[in-house]
């Protein structure tokens, strides 16, 4: 429902224009300004309306850059852990502004905990030694996430039974 008209009345063409100075008696004063009130209910459309974004649920990060984590070459020969052994894990990172830190995290109880930290050099490369500490399960998922730059695919490690 449009909101209430205001009507302004336009001399016709024939009317000789107002004077431009008033008169000497009475002092200068302005028109009150008009003010239009807003409309009640909804505003009239306009002739393009921008498309509303489409809900996407949650929003991922785009990626910044490039995280690898590797089993290092001296642990790949064993491709089966012992509990208590400890792990070589090397990876790099590519990113135009290099984090301070690289987060180890190793996926329990369907979530990811941080388990290591790492400090990559100045070409982007680090390696961590980690101490298995899984008693119960046969398989540890691990993945490198460098924070405002992207995270590694999930790396999966056999543990063996003693």
């Amino acid at each position: 429902m449009p909101g209430p008209r205001l009507d302004l009345a336009v001399p016709p063409a024939t009317e000789p224009p107002p004077a431009t100075q008033p008169p000497a008696t009475q002092p200068a004063t302005e028109p009150p300004p008009v003010t239009i009130p807003p409309p009640a209910s909804d505003p009239a459309p306009t002739a393009d309306p921008a498309p509303a974004p489409a809900p996407t649920g949650r929003k991922k990060p785009r990626p910044r850059g490039r995280v690898s984590l590797t089993v290092a070459a001296r642990t790949a020969i064993r491709p089966v852990v012992h509990h208590g052994r400890s792990l070589g894990l090397v990876g790099t990172v590519r990113a135009a502004l290099m984090p301070r830190r690289v987060l180890i995290q190793a996926r329990r109880h369907g979530h990811w905990r941080l388990v290591a930290r790492a400090r990559p050099n100045r070409s982007g490369r680090f390696s961590i030694r980690w101490r298995v500490k899984a008693r119960r399960t046969r398989t540890v998922r691990l993945r490198a996430v460098a924070p405002g730059v992207a995270r590694s695919r999930p790396l999966v490690i056999a543990l063996a039974r003693r």
